[in-house]
């Protein structure tokens, strides 16, 4: 059930973002560009983790030859942006038929495509970037999403106080004769405060983008010097009692106290998540809708006893 539920989440974001972003309609589950487009993901995670590969650590270490001991990353990464680049490529020339046929396509590639003249860059350096910009916007935004959803359905089964509650804001400000909408995500406050401590108590990234010191810095008696790579842990950052009142607690009321700040969840900087509106946005619609749709228990066995 874990298994089905997992891919069903994923399907839905994925559909969800090949059309935003290219305007194709999956055609179900095992649509072979879904079905990539999980793989991509997942090798992309891998390749990005900074302790995954040393090269992550020392850039210098991508000059190593091939034949060099220890090397074999190098060949799987190689694989990894062949398969992206290939589906990548095979995406933007499906929305380029489709604008070239004259169907209406409403989606960000197509958007980029119809204002190329205003570039002044070559087909091939536009193709290139086009096809970069959104293969990261489907990274970014399907397995976070999805697993997010998973953890919202975990956190409804142990803290039914909490879904009762959102379900008795949506049936008072909406009713249940329709789904929620964007236009209904202000007049839903304290849906909004469950997502935000969703992503404080179960964050789907516990580590930060890496960053870079630009100047020397103290912290606590230790040098950080210029240079040095700094990665953010998130999760602790959502487990300061000095901030977060028995973080342990899933408390979506916390957010009442205008002293308490919303968690980091999508990073800070400039590396913050340039996708955070909408990823907001897709967990408001997806949350609000399941909390207007179902009610979310515990499994029972034959006595009645939650399993």
């Amino acid at each position: 059930m874990s298994e089905l539920l997992t891919q069903s989440s994923f399907s839905t974001i994925s559909s969800t973002l090949l059309q935003s972003i290219y305007g194709y309609s999956p055609q179900g589950w095992n649509d072979p560009y879904v079905v990539e487009m999980q793989e991509i993901v997942i090798n992309l995670g891998k390749a990005a983790l900074p302790t995954k590969y040393w090269v992550n650590m020392v850039p210098a270490l991508v000059h190593t030859p091939d034949w060099f001991p220890g090397t074999s990353w190098k060949k799987t990464l190689l694989q990894w942006g062949k398969q992206k680049t290939r589906v990548s490529d095979g995406l933007l020339r499906w929305t380029k038929s489709r604008m070239n046929m004259g169907n209406d396509n409403v989606s960000i590639v197509a958007s980029l495509l119809n204002s190329a003249d205003q570039w002044g860059t070559e087909e091939k350096e536009l193709d290139s970037i086009i096809g970069e910009v959104a293969i990261g916007l489907f990274g970014a935004g399907t397995e976070t999403t999805a697993d997010t959803i998973i953890i919202f359905i975990m956190a409804m089964m142990l803290f039914p106080n909490a879904q009762a509650k959102a379900q008795e804001e949506i049936d008072m400000v909406i009713g249940t004769s329709r789904l929620p909408s964007l236009a209904d995500e202000m007049s839903l406050p304290y849906v909004g405060r469950l997502i935000q401590e969703l992503l404080r108590w179960q964050p789907i990234a516990p580590l930060a983008l890496p960053h870079v010191c630009t100047e020397d810095n103290q912290y606590r008696g230790y040098l950080i010097p210029k240079g040095a790579i700094v990665i953010g842990n998130i999760w602790a950052i959502s487990r300061n009692e000095d901030v977060y009142k028995d973080p342990e607690t899933f408390d979506p009321d916390r957010y009442l106290d205008p002293s308490v700040p919303l968690p980091p969840a999508f990073g800070w900087g400039r590396r913050k998540c340039a996708g955070l509106h909408y990823a907001e946005a897709s967990l408001f619609i997806g949350i609000a809708s399941i909390l207007a749709t179902f009610n979310i228990t515990m499994c029972k066995n034959s006595a009645g006893d939650d399993m």
